[in-house]
């Protein structure tokens, strides 16, 4: 017959089965703190994935915000001159040179509206991310010698330029560039009693013209530019005669021009 269990063998047997109770315990309350732990992980981490993602299209609408689509610029010659090989008789050879934005032609030492500079307009559409540039350049002026005389002479002239536009460097402040154009330009000169005639002689001209130029655009904020740059350009001028008290002319090869000059201007990039 088996003899019944006192109290302190029935405690020591009991004792074991508690502890395993508690370390059971112990473990669940570990894995479930583990488990709270990777949880709040994951959430930080696609938390963080999200600002990513916004961060990116920040990023993008940023660089969408950095490309231009337009330029729209004002120049002018501040400094050059002109070579003029003459093809008409009479007329001979000539080399002029002047100082000052726009400044009226005549006054350098030619009669024609061709032989100087203008302010010109120009719009031209930007794109290969803010690169290259494709637009044209209007100019139109009036001018005028010895007005108060009765022998005076006026100018009035125009030229259309479409250009190409390349820019080297377009994340920078200082981006250096070079230009290539061609186009057409036309003038109108017009002398009253002059060399001791009466009467008033009008002289038309009508030129193809190309030419390019270095230079720089200076950036002090994103979207407005100071630009400086070196021009040459060449026209090949006709010309034709209405004199009021002789015959006129029929048009004719007037001569060559070589323009060349230190330009000064403004830009717009929006």
């Amino acid at each position: 017959m088996t003899a019944p269990l006192s109290l302190a063998t029935a405690t020591a047997q009991a004792q074991p089965a508690t502890e395993e109770t508690e370390d059971d315990d112990t473990a669940a309350t570990v894995i479930e703190r583990d488990r709270a732990k990777a949880a709040e992980d994951d959430d930080d981490d696609d938390d963080d994935d999200d600002d990513e993602v916004r961060d990116d299209r920040d990023d993008d609408d940023d660089d969408d915000d950095d490309d231009k689509r337009f330029r729209l610029n004002i120049e002018s010659e501040m400094m050059g001159g002109s070579y003029f090989n003459s093809d008409t008789q009479g007329l001979d050879d000539s080399v002029s040179f002047g100082v000052g934005l726009a400044r009226p032609s005549l006054l350098d030492g030619g009669n024609a509206v061709f032989l100087r500079p203008l302010f010109s307009l120009g719009f031209g559409w930007v794109f290969a991310d803010n690169r290259a540039v494709l637009g044209t350049k209007i100019a139109f002026t009036v001018d005028g010698f010895e007005l108060e005389d009765s022998d005076r002479v006026l100018a009035v002239g125009g030229r259309v330029i479409p250009y190409f536009h390349w820019i080297f460097r377009p994340e920078h402040r200082i981006r250096p560039y070079f230009e290539v154009r061609a186009g057409v330009g036309g003038s109108a000169t017009t002398a009253e009693n002059r060399n001791g005639r009466d009467g008033t002689v009008t002289t038309a001209f009508l030129y193809p013209q190309v030419g390019g130029g270095l230079g720089l655009h200076m950036f002090p904020r994103d979207w407005f530019s100071v630009d400086l740059g070196l021009n040459v350009d060449y026209a090949a001028p006709f010309s034709r005669t209405v004199d009021t008290d002789g015959p006129d002319t029929d048009w004719n090869r007037f001569g060559d021009v070589v323009n060349y000059g230190l330009m000064l201007g403004v830009s717009t990039w929006f």
